[in-house]
C-alpha cells in the first residue's frame, strides 16, 4: 500500500515564534483528504553534551512553559539561517554555560515530534571546555549545572528525565565509547 499523501492546499495561519501551518492532505491509496496542522519550523537544531574536568556532564536547569516545570538539559539552540550544526553547537554551548568549547564531534541526529515539526535536532559530543562570555537571550533564565554521569544514567532509567536531546545524547555517547559504561560511572 503507498503510505504517502500528497499537499494539495497549504495555509500558514499563524506567525510568531513559529509558524502554524494548515495543509490540506490527498491519501495516495484511496483519495480521502484531510487538514493536518503543524508547526512549520525548517531550521535544525543542535544539543551539545560536554563534560567537565570532573567528567561531570554540563547541563542546564530551566522553566519550560509548555510542561509548566523546571528541566534538567544539555544545552541546545536553534541554527541560524544557512548556519552550519557544528558551528551552532559551539555557538549556543557557550552563550548559554559561558564556557567555550575546543571542538566539537557529532553523535547523530533525529526528528523530535515528526507528527508537530519537521526540523532536525543534531546532537554533538563537547571537549575541552575553558572560560568563555555566556549571552542569553532575552527570555532566557537559566542555571548551569554539572551532574555526574552515574545520577544521569539513574535519572534515565528511573523515567524522571524527560527531555529526549539529553537521554539520547547519553546513549549516543556512550555507544561510541565518550561515556562510562552504567557499572564503571563514579558516584
Amino acid at each position: 500500500m503507498d503510505l504517502h499523501w500528497d499537499v494539495v492546499a497549504s495555509e500558514t495561519v499563524w506567525r510568531g515564534r513559529f509558524q502554524v501551518v494548515v495543509d490540506t492532505l490527498r491519501a495516495a491509496h484511496d483519495g480521502r483528504e484531510l487538514a493536518y496542522t503543524y508547526l512549520g519550523v525548517r531550521r535544525g537544531a543542535v544539543a551539545v553534551l560536554a563534560l567537565d574536568a570532573d567528567r561531570q556532564v554540563i547541563c542546564v536547569r530551566q522553566y519550560r512553559h509548555p510542561v509548566r516545570q523546571v528541566t534538567l538539559e544539555i544545552p541546545a539552540g536553534h541554527m541560524d539561517h544557512d548556519e552550519d550544526p557544528a558551528a551552532t553547537a559551539l555557538r549556543e554551548f557557550e552563550e548559554e554555560t559561558g564556557l567555550r568549547l575546543a571542538r566539537v564531534e557529532p553523535l547523530g541526529d533525529y526528528v523530535p515530534v515528526p507528527s508537530l515539526a519537521g526540523f532536525t535536532m543534531h546532537l554533538y559530543v563537547g571537549f575541552d571546555p575553558a572560560p568563555g562570555r555566556q549571552q542569553l537571550d532575552g527570555g532566557e533564565v537559566l542555571e548551569v549545572v554539572c551532574v555526574p554521569v552515574r545520577a544521569l544514567y539513574a535519572q534515565v532509567l528511573a523515567g524522571e528525565s524527560q527531555t529526549a536531546a539529553l537521554n539520547y545524547a547519553l546513549l549516543l555517547a556512550r555507544a561510541k565509547g565518550y561515556l562510562p559504561e552504567l557499572s564503571d560511572a563514579a558516584p
